[in-house]
């Protein structure tokens, strides 16, 4: 059976956010009735509805580095699989409704359309890139004007059960969303407030689930939109991060007033000499007007859809192409669609083809191996030249001038995870290493570059993923020396093995493997794992199975369906480092 699209989103969304829920969810559709969105309406909302005690996976991922050392972590609470149909069913209920619709000040986070395959929400660099256009607009229209950039502390961890649910109720209430989902919502929260007071990580709202992104943006509408009216077209929110176009006094003013709103919800925002919070003079500003709106982003967006295309419609030469990029030393990652390609007949194939991807007959057969292969060859020269000249400016830069520097430098490293060659990317990580804002990169290329993990695995499940995703496409063990074994070293070793990484047998070994390193090897474990006292675990190898061998590497290796998207993984989690 055809995936829905419910289905669809659900992977998609949390694909690019951790690979665990992703598993868990592949897993979880291998049974064919479980695709429908009759399934996901009905079935995963009544279970999800019905659980007394949902499981949520606590993944440790990177937030920064200590001042004096050591890694701070980041939780993240991951559903699983029915909870996180169910999110998809409801998340697609509220985009019907314009309660749910953010206001024009807020750009993140919007419900994603009707027709949209692509995830539960709109991708976030539409929103990203929109805002940054708005606030051009707004300098321009201000003489002698000020930017002010300020953030939010902690924002998800801060908001309070009682909040969240007063938020979804008074959401609500003017809708015709029906019942048993408005239940869910009600549900979903409590599960969220329970989980919180468990583990003792926030005050009722989790970080992880999509459902908490919808929640956080309703629990500050009231604030966004007295804030517009003072601010009219010149108050920008992205989820935590917000900035303010006024005179001077006047933009000093409106972070009093937002303080004061938000203090009524318990929330602060970060002190005035923080880095976080800072101003910048209008005219100054608009020296990165055009920042978001250069080639160089138009030409990744080109290549990585190209490879799509390629790969959707000649699922067949799917393993050529892989080889003709490792030849040439890129490191890019490609599932495979051929299972996909065989969801229908060929008639079916070729007109859903033709109806949904309309570039088909113009573009396919401009695309070949030599083709991509030479695209990804000007990428790398210019991606690297880019990146170095961006080096020489210096970690010293402060202000707004970092604040414009240290996207540029993560997307053009980031990029280079994929298009670098081992030398280049140790370059890269020598250069990225000297601002603490990008550790995480650096450390990643670094590892990906000597295929050493030591200094990766501290840092969490997220980055060594990002690391994975590469590491994974060379038969060649990775090593790694003694590391303390905390909760985020245990799951990067796990997550290298659900990669199917080999791992060098001079490396290191816990003294005891936990739940999660179990499942991600010893297929042997799988029987005994169905009684395991983690309820996310076990509930993963129930929905694996004790028959035949650990499969993970290989459900990664394929694509769920056709319009599953090309993640790549360091990306996803460069562009998350604000979500709360």
């Amino acid at each position: 059976m055809k995936p829905g699209m419910l289905s669809t989103r659900a992977i998609n969304q949390y694909r690019s956010r951790d690979v665990i829920p992703y598993l868990g969810l592949r897993y979880y559709l291998e049974s064919t009735c479980a695709r429908s969105d009759q399934w996901a309406s009905e079935v995963a909302v009544h279970l999800t509805h019905t659980n007394s005690s949902p499981a949520y996976f606590e993944a440790h991922h990177f937030k920064e580095v200590k001042d004096k050392g050591g890694v701070l972590h980041r939780s993240i609470f991951l559903p699983g699989p029915d909870e996180a149909l169910a999110e998809s069913v409801l998340l697609a209920e509220c985009s019907k409704y314009n309660v749910f619709e953010p206001p024009p000040c807020v750009y993140s986070y919007r419900l994603a359309k009707s027709g949209d395959w692509s995830g539960i929400f709109e991708p976030y660099f539409n929103g990203f890139r929109q805002r940054h256009r708005d606030v051009a607009n707004s300098c321009k229209a201000i003489d002698k004007g000020a930017v002010v950039y300020t953030d939010i502390k902690r924002f998800y961890p801060t908001i309070r059960s009682d909040q969240a649910l007063k938020a979804w109720s008074d959401s609500v209430l003017n809708t015709d969303i029906p019942e048993q989902l408005s239940e869910l919502g009600h549900k979903l929260l409590e599960a969220h407030a329970r989980e919180c007071d468990a583990t003792k990580s926030g005050h009722g709202l989790l970080t992880g689930p999509m459902f908490s992104h919808l929640i956080a943006n309703q629990l500050l509408r009231p604030v966004d939109e007295v804030m517009s009216q003072i601010f009219p077209n010149r108050y920008f929110r992205y989820v935590d991060d917000v900035i303010l176009v006024g005179a001077p006094g006047e933009v000093t003013d409106g972070i009093k007033r937002l303080g004061q709103l938000l203090s009524n919800l318990h929330l602060e925002l970060h002190d005035e000499d923080a880095e976080k919070t800072f101003s910048v003079e209008a005219t100054a500003w608009l020296k990165g007007e055009n920042d978001f709106d250069e080639s160089d982003g138009r030409d990744w967006m080109m290549f990585v859809g190209d490879l799509r295309r390629f790969l959707v419609a000649k699922p067949g030469e799917h393993i050529q192409l892989a080889s003709a990029l490792s030849s040439e030393g890129f490191n890019i990652p490609l599932p495979n669609y051929l299972a996909a390609a065989s969801e229908a007949g060929p008639m079916q194939r070729l007109a859903d083809f033709l109806k949904r991807y309309r570039w088909a007959g113009r573009s396919i057969k401009q695309i070949s191996i030599t083709w991509l292969v030479g695209y990804a060859k000007a990428l790398r020269i210019v991606f690297l030249d880019r990146l170095t000249r961006l080096l020489q400016i210096g970690p010293e830069v402060r202000g707004y001038d970092r604040k414009r520097l240290i996207p540029k430098l993560r997307y053009f490293g980031g990029r280079m995870l994929y298009l670098g060659t081992p030398e280049m990317q140790i370059d890269c990580a020598q250069g990225l290493s000297q601002f603490p804002e990008l550790h995480l990169l650096a450390t990643v290329l670094k590892a990906v570059a000597t295929r050493d993990v030591s200094r990766l695995l501290p840092l969490g499940s997220n980055a060594v993923q990002s690391a994975a995703q590469v590491l994974r496409l060379s038969p060649d063990p990775v090593r790694y020396s003694a590391v303390a074994w905390e909760k985020a070293e245990l799951q990067g070793i796990s997550i290298l093995k659900i990669n199917g990484v080999r791992i060098s047998p001079d490396s290191s070994v816990p003294a005891q493997a936990d739940s999660l390193s179990r499942f991600s090897t010893n297929n042997a474990a799988m029987f005994e794992l169905m009684k395991d006292g983690d309820p996310y675990v076990r509930e993963l190898a129930c929905l694996h199975g004790a028959e035949g061998t650990a499969r993970h590497s290989l459900i990664l290796d394929t694509a769920f369906n056709r319009d599953e998207q090309l993640a790549f993984d360091v990306l996803n989690q460069l562009s998350q480092s604000g979500y709360n």
